[in-house]
């Protein structure tokens, strides 16, 4: 944890978390901005994912968070259509819905809120994060209901 990066988050408003657990209990909707599946697994099922965990406590984001509340997930990562659809089914489990929702659009447009997004998921899903995808896309392709497909566009582009 870097104590000075949180510090400076909270002090421009942010809600510091000290840990993934935390911060999935606080909100209603997590967007993953992780590399690869690797990474995505650890933030949403904690150390346990990547077999580091100690005693049976993962803490992960998906550990923590209400029935009802979403992850859009794969933001920055691009991982397969299987991944994904794997994914959903794990925390459909949990009462927690998934939007498969990769971005596109590089640094200057994540700064302008005018990224693509390719996604795919539950109108539920949609509608429980609609201002959400307003306030990071330009452009959101809406894709179906089937986890993948949003992750099988962003492979093809």
């Amino acid at each position: 944890m870097r104590q000075n990066v949180l510090d400076a988050f909270a002090k421009e408003g942010g809600i510091a978390c000290a840990s993934p657990g935390e911060l999935g209990a606080k909100c209603d909707v997590v967007l993953t901005v992780v590399v690869n599946a690797a990474q995505t697994e650890t933030v949403l099922f904690g150390d346990e994912a990547s077999g580091h965990g100690e005693g049976g406590r993962s803490g992960g984001v998906a550990d923590a968070m209400k029935p009802g509340s979403v992850v859009l997930a794969f933001a920055c990562a691009t991982v397969s259509p299987q991944f994904a659809k794997a994914l959903g089914r794990r925390l459909d489990e949990k009462g927690v819905k998934m939007l498969d929702a990769p971005l596109s659009g590089g640094a200057a447009k994540a700064n302008s809120g005018e990224m693509t997004m390719m996604t795919s998921g539950s109108a539920d899903a949609y509608a429980a994060c609609e201002d959400v995808l307003d306030a990071i896309a330009g452009k959101v392709y809406r894709l179906g209901d089937a986890h993948g497909a949003g992750s099988k566009v962003k492979i093809i582009n």
